[in-house]
C-alpha cells in the first residue's frame, strides 16, 4: 500500500470538501425572496406558477429553502457568473457615467413598480453624454454560443442564443418599468473576455406575455383577500421536479385551509 498516495487523497478530500461547503454556506446565508422579482416573472410558461406567487405574497412566512440554497455546484455557478458582473459593475462605477439613486449607484440596485408590485434589479443604468439613460443587462455566455451570436444583428442573435433572446427581454422588461425608450445588452465570451454591445429599442409586444402575468396575478391576489380562492395548482405531485423548486410546495399541498 502506497501511504502517500493514500495520505494525499485524503487530504485533498477533506480540502474538497471543506471548499464545497464553502459554496453550501453562501447559499444558505442567501435570505429567501418572498415578493416577485423580474427575474421570476420572465420565465418560461412551463416554469411560471401563479399559485406560488399568489401564496408567497399572502403568507411569507412559510417560504421554504429550495435546491438552489444547499446545491454547493448550483450555488458555484451563480457565484462565477455574478464574478462577471462585479468586474463590469465595477468598471462602470470608476469609468463610466453611471446613474444614481440619491446616494446609491444603479447598479444591481432593486427599483419597486407600485403599480406592478414588482421588484427588479438591472445590472446597470448608465447615461450617455447627452444625459440620455440606457439599462444595460449583463450576460456571460459560452464561447460556442458567442461564437455563433456575437457578428449578428440582434434580430438574427436571439435566433442562435438563448442568452440573449432573454437579455432582450429584461431589457425591454426594465425600459418599460422605468418608462425609457432605448438599452443595452453587454455579452462577453466566458472564455476569451471579448464582448459584444447590442443597442435596442422598447418594443412592447415582447413582453406583452409578461405584463399580462402581472395583471392576472394581480387579480388571482384579490380573489384570495375577497373570496379565500386559488389558482389552480400546476404540479401533480408533490415530488415533481418542478414543486422541487417551489418555496412554497409544502403549503401548496397542505390541507389548510388557505384564505385570508
Amino acid at each position: 500500500m502506497n501511504i502517500t498516495s493514500n495520505t494525499t487523497r485524503v487530504k485533498e478530500a477533506v480540502f474538497h470538501s471543506m471548499f464545497t461547503r464553502m459554496f453550501v454556506r453562501w447559499g444558505a446565508n442567501n435570505p429567501l425572496r418572498t415578493k416577485l422579482h423580474a427575474s421570476s416573472l420572465i420565465v418560461s410558461a412551463s416554469e411560471w406558477c401563479e399559485r406560488e406567487h399568489v401564496l408567497l405574497d399572502a403568507y411569507p412566512e412559510d417560504a421554504e429553502p429550495t435546491e438552489q440554497y444547499s446545491s454547493a455546484h448550483l450555488n458555484a455557478i451563480f457565484v462565477h457568473g455574478w464574478s462577471l458582473h462585479e468586474k463590469w459593475q465595477n468598471l462602470f462605477k470608476r469609468y463610466g457615467r453611471v446613474v444614481y439613486r440619491g446616494f446609491e449607484p444603479c447598479l444591481d440596485l432593486t427599483h419597486y413598480h407600485e403599480q406592478y408590485d414588482l421588484r427588479y434589479s438591472p445590472d446597470a443604468i448608465i447615461e450617455d453624454h447627452q444625459g440620455k439613460w440606457y439599462p444595460v443587462e449583463i450576460k456571460g455566455i459560452n464561447h460556442d454560443e458567442y461564437q455563433a451570436a456575437c457578428a449578428l444583428p440582434l434580430e438574427q442573435a436571439v435566433l442562435h442564443s438563448e442568452t440573449v433572446k432573454k437579455a432582450r427581454v429584461q431589457v425591454i422588461l426594465y425600459m418599460h418599468l422605468l418608462n425609457l425608450q432605448e438599452g443595452l445588452i453587454l455579452a462577453e465570451d466566458k472564455n476569451t473576455q471579448q464582448f459584444r454591445v447590442w443597442w435596442l429599442q422598447y418594443d412592447q409586444s415582447l413582453i406583452q406575455e409578461y405584463l399580462d402575468r402581472l395583471s392576472s396575478l394581480a387579480d388571482a391576489k384579490k380573489s384570495l383577500a375577497t373570496f379565500g380562492t386559488l389558482p389552480e395548482r400546476k404540479c401533480g405531485e408533490f415530488d415533481s421536479p418542478r414543486a422541487k423548486r417551489c418555496p412554497m410546495r409544502t403549503l401548496c399541498f397542505s390541507n389548510r385551509r388557505l384564505e385570508q
